[in-house]
């Protein structure tokens, strides 16, 4: 009996379309979460302006680019948008405010300008911290004037004869780090300990401190490394807050680079989070850029020698009497850390997944306290140990604690070092008086 291949087709076609059904209700996607854009952020920077779409889940896009007026459009094809968001006023200069358009077969997130900019974009992947993201970096144009003064201060800073410090707050703009409760950000904190640092620095004669960032914006790993360079930086020291899935662990630590990878398994851990956070947005970067500055010659092992003893400096400056308890000195493969050609150590000064911890870094005496401490490791380590280069003789940094009826002149005649010596290193100011337990630096 010869088959009926019609009525076999037939089947086949049924078969087919009932798979196919099956499979797209596998796949598909909540209606109301399907390519919705959930949040709209955006950040401000010396040399560009980041938005950043929050998305719920992956999914295409396209942008053109508009004039009279002005803008960047950024369509969705069979996308939504929150129902919350609306016209965002941003004013910076680079983009005069962000709107959304609903259409009936797309979503379109609309930046208008105040004149044409170049920009780029890409996707971004979800991870611990972040769902699916569209980013766009838009250029800050910077006229001749502006890039010339800015060379030119870069320039007066390196061939200052100061010491010049690299202070690095973690994270920033739409890399938040460590969150914590009640709101607390790793990036906002990095940045108030940075500036006390800098500021505890710059108080000693003959240090500049300079910072990477000065506000809440995304700072790519290129141009960390490059603000080094063109300050002429003698050390670079990353400012961090920790976080940790065991709410018990808690304590300040301090890192420098290890080219073999983490000597213990809390450190590997601290090395990928803070890895993973930087890269983020790199994407944006070029990575030729980005590869010069992955070292691989012999010289490092001189650098990881004086990275070493910068540490140490620091560590013996914040452990002992300090409300953070002190964990130790690791050594991890830092991302940051490997493209520096100087002295370099990342901080993480306190858990914010601890409690303790928690409400001590949060408390204005204890940050003062801390930065003071870590302030004083660099001094002293670049007094005993000035770059080779430099010119300048070592010299050993003492701590004099004040005895009853001392002067002033009496401490600088035991020392071998003059009066203003004393007040210039103490920050003291003609007229001051010293006090009984008043613990003085003292440079010979």
């Amino acid at each position: 009996m010869r088959p009926d291949i019609k009525a076999i087709r037939i089947q086949i076609i049924v078969s087919l379309v009932m798979l196919a059904a099956a499979t797209a209700t596998l796949h598909a996607e909540p209606v109301s979460s399907r390519r919705q854009v959930d949040r709209i952020r955006s950040w401000t920077a010396p040399d560009h302006t980041r938005v950043v779409l929050d998305m719920s889940s992956q999914c295409t896009y396209k942008t053109r680019v508009l004039t009279d007026p002005h803008r960047i459009v950024i369509e969705i094809p069979s996308g939504r948008i929150a129902s919350k968001l609306g016209k965002i006023e941003v004013g910076d200069g680079v983009i005069t405010r962000i709107r959304v358009n609903r259409l009936r077969s797309s979503v379109q997130v609309v930046l208008d300008l105040p004149a044409p900019t170049r920009f780029k974009h890409f996707a971004l992947d979800p991870n611990k911290i972040h769902p699916h993201r569209i980013v766009l970096d838009l250029e800050r144009k910077i006229s001749a004037i502006e890039k010339e003064q800015e060379v030119a201060t870069a320039r007066n800073v390196a061939r200052s004869g100061d010491f010049v410090v690299i202070i690095d707050p973690g994270h920033g703009g739409s890399k938040p780090g460590v969150c914590a409760r009640g709101g607390v950000m790793e990036k906002n904190l990095a940045l108030t300990l940075s500036r006390m640092i800098a500021s505890e620095i710059e108080s000693n004669k003959g240090f500049k401190a300079v910072m990477t960032r000065e506000g809440d914006y995304d700072v790519g790993l290129g141009r960390r490394v490059q603000i080094s360079r063109d300050y002429g930086g003698d050390c670079f020291v990353s400012v961090h807050l920790n976080g940790n899935r065991s709410s018990r662990i808690r304590g300040s630590e301090v890192y420098f680079l290890s080219l073999e990878g983490a000597l213990d398994e809390n450190a590997q851990t601290v090395a990928e989070r803070e890895n993973m956070i930087l890269e983020m947005g790199n994407q944006a970067e070029d990575t030729d850029d980005l590869a010069k500055y992955i070292l691989a010659d012999m010289g490092r092992y001189k650098d990881l020698e004086r990275s070493r003893i910068l540490a140490e400096k620091i560590s013996t400056n914040i452990s002992g009497g300090y409300p953070i308890r002190f964990r130790g000195i690791k050594q991890a493969n830092f991302v940051i850390l490997r493209g520096m050609q100087k002295p370099s150590v990342l901080v993480e000064v306190a858990y914010l997944s601890n409690k303790k911890d928690l409400s001590l870094i949060k408390q204005k005496k204890v940050q003062k306290q801390m930065a003071k401490g870590i302030a004083a490791g660099i001094v002293e380590y670049l007094l005993e140990n000035p770059p080779a280069d430099s010119g300048v003789k070592p010299r050993k940094m003492l701590t004099h604690t004040v005895s009853r009826g001392e002067t002033l002149w009496e401490i600088a005649r035991q020392y071998g070092v003059s009066v203003n010596n004393i007040m210039a290193m103490n920050g003291m100011k003609d007229g001051s008086r010293i006090r009984p337990g008043q613990k003085l630096k003292i440079v010979r």
